[in-house]
């Protein structure tokens, strides 16, 4: 009985150590998420103490409105699209990030007015619990919009330098909306003043320590795809990174003036060329795609669309940055024709009929791409990291361009571009430059013979 006993004391203290692990597990895993740290971090310290007027922030929840009616309605359509083309429009993936990009610029005034005058452990003044309490129903606002969507949630939590939105957003915002801490925080907080805010906290979901941690630690496989799409492009980095040769040869200096005296502006480039690994990765005969900006830019980046389109009534030689392309070693950049024809075979496709806004909407989708890195994942419904047709995918969104599901994923090859051009009109053939050899407006016979159909 003794002995019995016993076993019965230290199964006891054991089940109790193991109820205080779990019970520390959780307050520790939802006690770092606050109002200092949440989805957006700590707002800059410059005009903290600026005034703010009532103007600014009903502008502000205007706007927010707007954006979250429009993208409402976006979400609807994708809804209505996927079950017929399975994979997000470019237009639609293009308005995504825009109307998110806002609706993260939006939260940042918010997070502004939580941080004016500092934040104090005992209470918080008026403003500040308002500002706190509008970055929860935006939380609120993503959870109802993103979560749902597996693959708008990890395209929007993947981050995109295009439109200002960090990474892990989506992620973080969940956290920061079932904090107890959060919460407990702001019922602690006085009452009263211009800027109500109960009627907000009302509207929010509920919550409690164990629903905190679950979202906190269950992110639907997103921790493993995410890994799993950093591991693809660090490998891709290693492997597929080669640097461009600085030799400019004779053959490439022709090519160059061959394809200069053909281009027009918004001209896609298909080329073909040997040597690189990557070229036994990408399936099809043509292993490169590009974009003819026919503006005279001698500054390493374009500053806007306006101020190329200004330019490009200028006389353009091989040697100005005109060529937007997408490559391994350098990401999204604009090379110049003497760097970037040293490539056996080119095929130059024109949009046909564009309209001068179109043609301003195609060069604002390259410019906001610049200086993204490669997309070694081929994967075309996440824009962090962009490849070469990618661009062309997005910069021309108005297209339905054909795709092929690649390794799990939906991806766009240069052959599908060229598919795209041979069944649609709004496109023509304008030129063919093939080991040194001009054809212009080639056959289509030609051209499908080349790539061996």
């Amino acid at each position: 009985m003794l002995f019995s006993g016993f076993k019965h004391t230290s199964a006891c203290k054991s089940a109790d150590r193991v109820a205080f692990f779990i019970l520390a597990f959780l307050v520790l895993a939802t006690s770092c998420v606050g109002l200092q740290k949440n989805y957006l971090g700590k707002s800059k310290r410059q005009n903290l103490l600026a005034p703010i007027s009532n103007g600014q922030i009903e502008a502000r929840e205007a706007q927010r409105k707007e954006v979250t009616h429009r993208t409402d309605s976006v979400l609807q359509r994708i809804v209505l699209k996927k079950n017929i083309e399975n994979h997000l429009m470019a237009n639609d993936l293009n308005q995504i990030y825009y109307d998110f990009g806002m609706q993260v610029d939006n939260d940042r005034f918010f997070n502004y007015l939580l941080h004016r005058g500092g934040l104090r452990r005992d209470s918080l003044t008026s403003l500040q619990k308002y500002g706190a309490s509008k970055l929860l129903l935006a939380a609120a606002e993503y959870e109802r919009q993103y979560q749902c969507d597996k693959t708008l949630r990890r395209a929007l939590n993947a981050g995109d330098a295009a439109n200002n939105i960090p990474r892990k957003v989506i992620r973080k915002s969940r956290n920061y909306l079932y904090s107890p801490k959060v919460r407990r925080r702001l019922k602690q907080s006085r009452n009263g003043g211009a800027y109500p805010s109960d009627s907000i906290l009302a509207q929010l979901p509920k919550t409690n320590i164990f629903k905190a941690a679950f979202y906190s630690i269950y992110q639907h496989n997103d921790r493993l795809h995410s890994a799993l799409h950093n591991a693809f492009s660090y490998l891709g980095k290693t492997f597929f990174s080669s640097k461009p040769n600085k030799i400019i040869r004779r053959s490439q200096r022709e090519n160059a003036e061959k394809l200069l005296s053909q281009l027009q502006a918004g001209d896609i480039v298909l080329s073909k060329s040997s040597g690189y690994l990557t070229n036994q990765v990408i399936p099809g005969y043509f292993t490169h795609a590009s974009i003819w900006l026919d503006v005279k830019n001698r500054r390493k980046y374009p500053v806007n669309a306006e101020k190329l389109g200004r330019e490009s009534k200028r006389e353009v030689t091989i040697n100005d940055r005109a060529m937007a392309e997408s490559t391994t070693i350098g990401g999204v950049h604009i090379s110049s024709l003497r760097d970037f024809a040293h490539a056996q075979t080119y095929l130059i496709l024109r949009p046909k009929r564009l309209d001068s806004d179109q043609k301003m909407e195609v060069m604002s989708n390259i410019l906001k791409q610049i200086k993204k890195g490669y997309d070694f994942n081929f994967d075309i419904e996440s824009s962090d990291l962009i490849n070469c047709t990618e661009l062309v995918f997005l910069a021309y969104d108005f297209v339905d361009w054909e795709t092929h599901y690649f390794m799990g994923k939906y991806a766009i090859f240069p052959d599908d571009i060229l598919q795209t051009a041979l069944h649609n009109n709004m496109f023509e053939i304008a030129a063919l430059l093939d080991n040194g050899k001009l054809v212009q407006y080639p056959d289509t016979k030609a051209v499908l013979s080349l790539i061996g159909q």
